[in-house]
């Protein structure tokens, strides 16, 4: 893949990448205007060193969070804050706890969804969506066709949200 098609999969990627990215940092760095500064960066960093994405060795998001975990390594040892400052340690807990207690709320519950799927039902959704198989890799894998798959795996969400 040349500099262009690299680019050119980042730009069509930029806002499902974006948000990602903003929680993969929020969640690692706690000063709001470090974060903004560290997503800019690794935007940056990832458009000037595309010659070292390879798509053989992964994806456009796998190769991203690479490039957010090293940026974040970075900005860690230039602050030499691995830790927030104990005295802004309240507001960042009001800032995060209802986000956070919902989070449980929604992972106990899909947790649930999960354990009364069929138990091949459950291998392939963790398969694409956890593991972060394609489609085409999983059909090869069953020996279906593509089609075949992604209507599957739709019917399965389908069910799971009609359960919600």
């Amino acid at each position: 893949m040349n500099i262009s098609e690299t680019q050119a999969l980042l730009q069509k990627h930029y806002h499902s990448l974006s948000d990602y990215l903003w929680g993969y940092v929020s969640v690692r760095v706690f000063d709001a205007s470090a974060r903004e500064d560290i997503v800019a960066d690794i935007f940056l960093h990832a458009i000037k060193s595309m010659h070292t994405f390879d798509p053989e060795r992964g994806d456009i998001k796998q190769w991203i969070t690479g490039v957010a975990k090293y940026r974040i390594l970075n900005y860690f040892r230039t602050t030499h804050k691995a830790t927030p400052d104990l005295e802004h340690a309240e507001e960042i807990i009001d800032e995060h706890a209802s986000h956070l207690s919902q989070r449980v709320a929604d992972t106990m519950a899909c947790e649930e969804l999960l354990r009364d799927l069929l138990p091949e039902h459950r291998a392939l959704l963790y398969l694409h969506y956890v593991d972060g198989f394609s489609i085409a890799e999983l059909a090869r894998k069953e020996a279906i066709p593509a089609a075949r798959l992604r209507k599957r795996l739709s019917r399965i969400i389908h069910g799971l949200r009609s359960n919600a």
